[in-house]
């Protein structure tokens, strides 16, 4: 017999491998590679780098405010037990406000509410109207099909706005403690 040599690179666990002679070997590489990519900060340290940072406090919320207003609001945020996204629909909506120099007021407009409402009534009833008229005078199906599928697609894009600007936040407003018509301002401490 002559003489062989094998080379074999044996990586892992349990390695078993016939060469001339019979090989085991428990080979066990630990090469562990940690990389912290997701910080968690609590709350309140998140809540004090917003106060100080006005850039942290726009992009979390998406507007401006001095830092005594950027204090109101995170204050209010937590005593109401407020999300992000229901300060900015807040905001967005008119119910938050920020007058300068003066604290910043939650206000629950009931008439913009109940606007809202009957617009959005009277608009359905224009739409049905409007639907019925086109279809009484029956000469191009297709086109009335075309012309009333257009209407709706209009009313339930203006029915979503006027849900985001008025409806949703008197909702909100209502589930956090204030109803319609009420005015809450963050009391001095």
């Amino acid at each position: 017999m002559t003489e062989k040599t094998i080379e074999q690179d044996i990586a892992g666990d349990n390695n078993r491998n016939a060469g001339n002679d019979y090989t085991e070997i428990n080979l066990t590489i630990i090469n562990i590679k940690v990389e912290v990519t997701n910080i968690t900060v609590c709350a309140d340290e998140k809540n004090l780098r917003d106060f100080e940072e006005e850039a942290e406090f726009i992009e979390r919320f998406k507007f401006d405010a001095n830092a005594e207003q950027r204090y109101q609001v995170l204050q209010l945020k937590q005593q109401l037990g407020l999300t992000d996204l229901n300060i900015r629909l807040l905001k967005r909506s008119g119910a938050l406000s920020l007058p300068k120099d003066k604290p910043v007021k939650l206000h629950s407009d009931w008439i913009g509410y109940l606007a809202c409402i009957i617009l959005l009534a009277l608009s359905g009833f224009v739409i049905f109207l409007l639907s019925s008229l086109i279809f009484i005078r029956g000469t191009n199906l297709p086109m009335q099909v075309v012309i009333v599928s257009g209407l709706a697609a209009i009313y339930w894009l203006f029915c979503r706005d006027l849900y985001r600007l008025s409806i949703k936040p008197a909702i909100i407003l209502r589930d956090y403690g204030i109803g319609l018509g009420d005015t809450f301002i963050l009391p001095s401490q």
